[in-house]
């Protein structure tokens, strides 16, 4: 009997949060047509798009053409690559002498190209470097800053959300644009290729819409306190898609340098610091890796982000020697800034845990209640939860012109086992002492 109502508890929540997808997938989508009609618009601030660049001598030449159409067509845009000396190896061309060859050819004097000068760091010390560097040359802070990837690509649709939005923002606003995920060549349904369909799906119905949920959340409570926090949405930054004004990204200390996940750290901080992280609606086009091998790494690199939420709670609570000194936890917001933290929490015990409820834990209970009815209950589940909702989301966002991937019926279960294997790969590093932010992994292209 146990089992029997163990199986009818856990396929009723993964149904309801189905039927809870699917709602926010008509939210996005009644977003994203309001995005369309924006028409043709011109910036009117100063913003720096900043790319970090390392090991990408592939794609260097492509990348700085395609944001270099992009700053041409408007005085506005000002493109910064930021490579990092730690590619110099003395012998070989690297990222930087690439760029700045086109940089040459170009002429233009809205292209940037630095170099970090310090043979460590990583992604968030390009990312500050970048920031200090134009405003040092600049001698200006009034500018905004738009944080992207080497393999980061905007429509026209996307660059007048970014523009318009920006046009009337408030210093204070952060934005946040999230991703649909390719995979260039790609034939064949695999298991990298329900990967990027996966993230595509995350970035929709989670990232997008906690930030919209805690915006709209914020904006009801007039005097937020402790109890409050504790029915607060959670939202976080993703290491590409960040837009902040220059002040703003300088008050709340930049990219975290001290630790392995820069971004979910960063909107921890901005969340924290009471500002709101805005969601836009226009989706970047994002690479997602090819091979089952080098995914499973990548997940459990990217594993860091919410896994290490408390420790945020107790870097927000010192003090620090970043590039930009981030803002130290006041006394009285420490409450609230702890709760936020196991929110941040949870969304490493979903990663970790709900594979195993559902590949592992449900098959079991299933079988044991319901004897051989339990293998279709099983996969009924697995289908409903993994591809139907992918394929919902596929059908909806083509429609509207979004490119995003076609899910599969089998690659889609074969993806999420490996998605929770790479939490029990993350935790294999951690012990045997390989997850350090001086070995941080490098997604290979």
């Amino acid at each position: 009997m146990i089992f029997k109502i163990l199986t009818i508890i856990i396929v009723s929540f993964y149904l309801f949060i189905t039927i809870r997808y699917l709602n926010r997938l008509a939210v996005f989508v009644k977003n994203y047509k309001k995005v369309k009609k924006l028409g043709n618009v011109e910036l009117e601030k100063e913003t720096l798009f900043i790319i970090p660049m390392y090991k990408e001598k592939k794609m260097a030449r492509d990348t700085f053409n395609f944001f270099f159409n992009i700053a041409s067509q408007n005085e506005n845009v000002k493109v910064a690559f930021v490579c990092t000396a730690k590619e110099d190896d003395g012998k070989n061309e690297t990222t930087y002498d690439i760029l700045c060859d086109e940089k040459a050819k170009s002429k233009s004097e809205s292209m940037f190209v630095y170099k970090y000068p310090k043979t460590t760091g990583i992604m968030a010390h390009q990312v500050n470097y970048g920031v200090k560097k134009y405003s040092e040359d600049t001698k200006n802070t009034d500018f905004w800053v738009a944080i992207y990837n080497c393999d980061s690509r905007l429509d026209k649709i996307s660059l007048n959300e970014i523009f318009y939005s920006i046009n009337n923002a408030k210093v204070q606003t952060v934005f946040q644009q999230y991703s649909y995920y390719h995979i260039p060549g790609a034939r064949f349904k695999s298991i990298p290729l329900s990967s990027a369909v996966w993230q595509t799906r995350w970035s929709v119905f989670k990232e997008n819409a906690m930030a919209r949920n805690r915006c709209l959340y914020r904006r009801k409570i007039k005097n937020f306190n402790t109890f409050y926090a504790l029915f607060e949405p959670f939202s976080y930054c993703i290491g590409h898609g960040i837009i902040i004004n220059a002040e703003t990204f300088i008050k709340v200390g930049g990219m975290p340098e001290d630790s392995i996940n820069e971004d979910t750290f960063m909107g921890y901080i901005i969340c924290s610091e009471g500002l709101e992280i805005e969601p836009l609606y226009s989706m970047e086009k994002a690479e997602s890796v090819s091979s089952t091998k080098t995914l499973i790494r990548q997940q459990s690199s990217w594993f860091n982000g919410p896994v290490r939420s408390l420790e945020y709670y107790k870097q927000y609570c010192r003090d620090n020697d970043c590039t930009f000194k981030r803002p130290i936890c006041k006394e009285e917001n420490k409450k609230t800034a702890k709760i936020r933290a196991f929110k941040s929490f949870d969304y490493a015990l979903a990663w970790m845990f709900s594979p195993v409820i559902m590949l592992v834990i449900l098959p079991i209970c299933s079988i044991l209640g319901y004897g051989l009815f339990g293998i279709l209950i099983t996969l009924l589940t697995a289908e409903i939860y993994l591809y139907f909702v992918n394929l919902m989301m596929f059908l909806a966002l083509r429609k509207h012109g979004i490119k995003v991937l076609m899910p599969s019926l089998i690659f889609d279960i074969l993806f999420y086992f490996c998605h929770g294997l790479s939490t029990f790969i993350w935790l294999g590093k951690n012990i045997t002492g390989k997850n350090r932010i001086d070995n941080k992994y490098k997604t290979e292209r």
